[in-house]
């Protein structure tokens, strides 16, 4: 095992938090029944799946924008 890392591989992290952050981990933990590296770990994966889907949502603001654009330039046109 490399220095450093559990028998699974991971690596420890320190990680100093707000103490309303820190609260808001604890009471999702306990309601979850999970650790706080747990919660942590959960909400890490959760923005991590959630990029593609903010990425693609950013580009279809881009697109509309520019095809109302487009449309109010052609009725400044007419």
């Amino acid at each position: 095992m490399p220095e450093g890392t559990d028998r699974k591989g991971r690596r420890g992290l320190s990680l100093r938090l707000p103490p309303e952050m820190k609260r808001w981990l604890d009471e999702r933990a306990e309601r979850n029944g999970s650790s706080i590296n747990s919660e942590v770990a959960r909400c890490i994966r959760a923005k991590m799946d959630m990029e593609p889907i903010e990425r693609a949502a950013a580009e279809r603001f881009v697109r509309d924008i520019a095809e109302i654009r487009i449309a109010a330039e052609d009725m400044e046109r007419i």
